[in-house]
């Protein structure tokens, strides 16, 4: 298995000018995809108050004139002060690959900045536009950015590689405090510890980037938003086919996450959602389609110190999980439809009437909802309550409307 943890637990070009797309005898025609403008931009530092800038690795090439002339930044050395409102344009060309970190360097800033354009100019200088290979370049992009409290914004950062190699981004963005933006990852096949503790610990992170990838490789997201304490909303995760520790502690202490991604995914392999959710406090919904998890430490620990009631939705028929238990179905978590028989009130409007064919008191998970659907619940026709989609209630030994 691969090990990527750390220590630390709009300007525009000129792009509609592309020929139209024919098929069919040409009697269809077919727009290209838009292209990002930022593409066809040096990576670029937005700086946001008086900053000086540093980067180790390699010697690298800047610009304070939009590209018109360069200066050169010897590696460890920082450039003078820039103000407020300046923009810094970087390029490499070939740059060195470090034999005992790998990766061709990182920055360092003493002030907050924004970056956008193409990743690309700092490994093919001038030349950067259309390049989307990684081959040859070990861990390129490892560490670049790590513990850069003053960078906030990414979203307009380009990073175009669809051929990724080990470790391509593990740990770029880790520990960055201040980001609150990502940016795209269009990649849909990956390398071993490609994204590996990408943005962990980035504690100002809401939401997380899509995840297209349906191929992937051993490690690929291990750790990759672990202690994003204030991610929300999770990236849909579409592969079926999963690899080794594929989602090894990926969403570890993300404390604000309350609903897991579908993890549709049939068969499972060794430890690849080990760890996935742990101490995930607030997660309370997993949906799990898994109907065979007898790979070894497939789900260990996954879901350990998460939200103490839940539901936890699995395929039918799937009686293999272990209950009661932080590698199976928590404690305290719903994992079945109880029993009911609906019946309808000839006495009363048209309300629909759930009698439990049970001896208990019990508990009803509402699962999903229409659009635009409502649903309110009464055990008296009098007083009615709102059911939220994917929540749970008790109810006891009585009719509920």
């Amino acid at each position: 298995m691969c090990s990527y943890f750390s220590e630390a637990g709009q300007e525009t070009s000129d792009i509609n000018q592309s020929p139209l797309l024919y098929k069919n005898n040409m009697s269809e025609k077919k727009k290209p995809e838009p292209i990002n403008p930022f593409t066809f931009k040096y990576l670029t530092f937005d700086v946001l108050e008086d900053t000086t800038f540093e980067f180790y690795g390699n010697n690298i090439q800047y610009s304070l004139d939009d590209g018109a002339t360069w200066l050169t930044l010897n590696s460890g050395n920082e450039t003078d002060t820039i103000s407020a409102g300046s923009k810094i344009l970087w390029k490499m060309n070939d740059p060195i690959i470090d034999r005992d970190k790998g990766g061709i360097g990182g920055f360092w800033s003493s002030g907050s900045y924004n970056i956008s354009g193409n990743i690309m100019s700092l490994l093919y200088g001038d030349d950067f536009s259309d390049k989307n290979d990684l081959s040859g370049y070990q861990a390129t992009f490892n560490y670049m950015f790590e513990s850069n409290d003053g960078l906030i914004d990414t979203s307009n950062l380009i990073l175009p590689a669809t051929t990724l190699t080990e470790g391509c981004y593990a740990n770029m963005f880790s520990n960055c405090t201040s980001l609150t933006t990502a940016p795209e990852l269009p990649a849909t096949t990956l390398a071993e510890g490609c994204y590996a503790n990408m943005f962990e610990g980035c504690t100002s992170l809401t939401a997380a980037p899509a995840l297209p990838a349906t191929t992937l490789a051993e490690g690929c997201y291990v750790g990759m938003f672990s202690y994003c304490t204030a991610l929300t909303t999770a990236p849909e995760l579409p592969a079926t086919t999963l690899a080794e520790g594929c989602y090894v502690g990926m969403f570890s202490y993300c404390t604000a996450l309350t609903t897991a991604p579908e993890l549709p995914a049939t068969t499972l392999v060794e430890y690849c959602y080990a760890n996935m959710f742990s101490s995930c406090s607030s997660l309370n919904y997993v949906k799990c389609l898994a109907t065979d998890i007898s790979a070894e430490s497939c789900t260990g620990y996954w879901l350990e110190g998460v939200a103490r009631d839940g539901i936890f939705v699995k395929a039918e028929g799937m009686e293999d999980w272990e209950t009661d238990s932080s590698s199976g179905i928590p404690h305290g978590w719903f994992n079945g439809i109880t029993k009911i028989i609906p019946t309808m009130q000839i006495n009363t409007p048209n309300y629909l009437t759930v009698s439990l064919d049970s001896e208990e008191d019990a508990r009803i998970a509402l699962m999903e909802l229409s659009p635009n659907q409502t649903i309110y619940i009464s055990e008296d026709h009098v007083n009615w309550m709102e059911v939220e989609e994917n929540s749970l209630f008790d109810i006891p030994k009585t009719n509920l409307y």
